[in-house]
């Protein structure tokens, strides 16, 4: 909490002096900038001063089941003797009211004020929001405090707010907003964990690499704690973890970011070329954007740890990291980009192909072409390896199926000639780069399968 002079301070307004309730406290801010961290303060706190506190946190994987927050808040049910497993209602009014009755219970075995704890908000069901305005409405207002958690920027599910809306009409409602750490805040906390005569040399690539996101600035000072390179493995997960908090779109526009990022030449994307790539709506991607910015997270063109976009990419899996890579080839073709970046993400793919994209095959055939100009046999081999699996096989009544095997065909044995050293066809002088890498590259045989492109090894 180191720089959070405000937070304090609001803790100490809504705890301070004797206990007493009727007000609510909602900790609003991006991924990782403390919000859970404060609650469990506050908690603690009130603990100490008293309070009987029910946690309770919201989860994107069980928002479907039932009153599953307000069960959190209940704690283990007593088995049932016969069977020996936890006894639960099947009828939902039952339920409702067997979970109620437990909550009402374990508030009426404490004399004392009493405080709700509820993390993530904005993921709670819609049951247990239900509850416990019931119970707000049933308890004497000045001997509660509930404090919630919701994550920005994003906006609060319909429920929440709904739920929001109520607390005020029984609470006295108040907010905590909680932003990303300054430049200063960073120095201070660089001083603090690695001593003052380090702050200079670091400070500035811990901003930049941080964003003052606390989650990765945490990460960043570990790494270097135990001797890593900054930005390495800790940084990395940290930066995964985060984008994984942001929920499905989130990861998924961050996977499309460092996938965008995997070529040599990576360029500024428009929103909408993210949104291609990502295979989402325009106005997700852009939400997804800005939930990364405000988290401090990599938005750019280019991740500017290799490692962390690496570990981004591991979330997703090969498969669609391939189909990812094929949708950003296309992006860049109908944005005129060169013809070098195209192929990079065809090659990215793999033969993870599409029989619908000629110019795949022409982009990955020219490609071929240049590196056996430029003495690349083995680049060459592979352009043509990957242009034949998008050719379709086996399908002769196709009508473009024969013309693109051909053409891929007819420059494999270009590449292949100056291999075994005769003359490319058409006459003339040999083209440059006989290397035998590519000696293996040959033609499809009689029976329309896909033929072996595997270049040979060992230049």
């Amino acid at each position: 909490m180191l720089g959070r002079d405000v937070v304090e301070r609001r803790i100490g307004e809504l705890l301070g002096g004797e206990p007493c309730g009727g007000r609510a406290l909602l900790v609003e801010g991006p991924i990782g900038v403390g919000r859970t961290t404060t609650l469990r303060l506050i908690a603690d706190r009130a603990v100490e001063r008293g309070y009987a506190v029910l946690s309770a946190t919201g989860s994107r994987a069980e928002r479907s089941v039932p009153l599953g927050v307000a069960r959190q808040m209940v704690g283990p049910r007593s088995p049932d003797p016969v069977t020996g497993v936890p006894r639960a209602p099947d009828d939902r009014v039952l339920q409702f009211e067997s979970v109620t009755a437990d909550l009402l219970g374990r508030v009426g075995d404490h004399a004392g004020p009493l405080m709700f704890v509820l993390d993530d908000l904005q993921l709670a069901d819609p049951e247990s929001l239900e509850l416990l305005l019931y119970l707000l409405r049933r308890v004497p207002p000045r001997s509660v405090v509930l404090v919630a958690a919701v994550q920005t920027p994003q906006s609060a599910a319909a429920d929440s707010a709904a739920f929001l809306a109520e607390v005020s009409r029984t609470l006295r409602l108040d907010r905590l907003r909680l932003d990303r750490l300054s430049p200063d805040e960073v120095r201070e906390h660089l001083a603090a964990r690695l001593g003052g005569e380090r702050v200079e040399e670091l400070a500035h690539e811990a901003v930049a690499l941080s964003g003052g996101s606390p989650l990765l600035l945490d990460a960043l000072v570990e790494d270097l704690v135990h001797g890593a390179a900054s930005g390495s493995e800790r940084y990395a997960r940290a930066v995964v973890a985060g984008v994984h908090r942001g929920g499905p779109v989130v990861t998924e526009v961050a996977a499309a970011l460092a996938v965008l990022a995997e070529t040599s030449a990576a360029a500024d994307p428009s929103t909408g070329e993210v949104a291609q790539v990502a295979g989402v709506t325009r106005e997700a991607a852009e939400a997804a954007l800005v939930t990364l910015a405000e988290a401090g997270l990599p938005t750019g063109p280019g991740y500017p740890v290799t490692a962390a976009r690496d570990a981004v990419l591991d979330r997703i899996g090969p498969a669609r990291r391939a189909d990812m890579h094929l949708a950003a080839a296309q992006v860049a073709r109908e944005a005129g980009r060169p013809v070098s970046v195209v192929v990079e993400h065809l090659l990215a793919a793999g033969d993870r192909c599409r029989a619908d994209v000629p110019w795949a095959v022409d982009a990955l055939v020219e490609a071929a072409d240049r590196a056996v100009l430029d003495q690349e046999p083995e680049h060459a081999a592979r352009c043509l390896q990957v242009a034949w699996h998008h050719c379709p096989a086996g399908r002769e009544s196709t009508p473009r199926g024969p013309a693109r095997r051909r053409a891929v065909a007819g420059p494999a044995a270009r590449v292949a000639a100056p291999a075994r050293g005769g003359a490319p066809a058409g006459g003339g002088r040999p083209r440059r780069g006989g290397g035998g890498a590519a000696a293996g590259v040959a033609r499809p045989d009689g029976g329309g399968r896909r033929a072996a492109l595997r270049p040979r090894t060992g230049r």
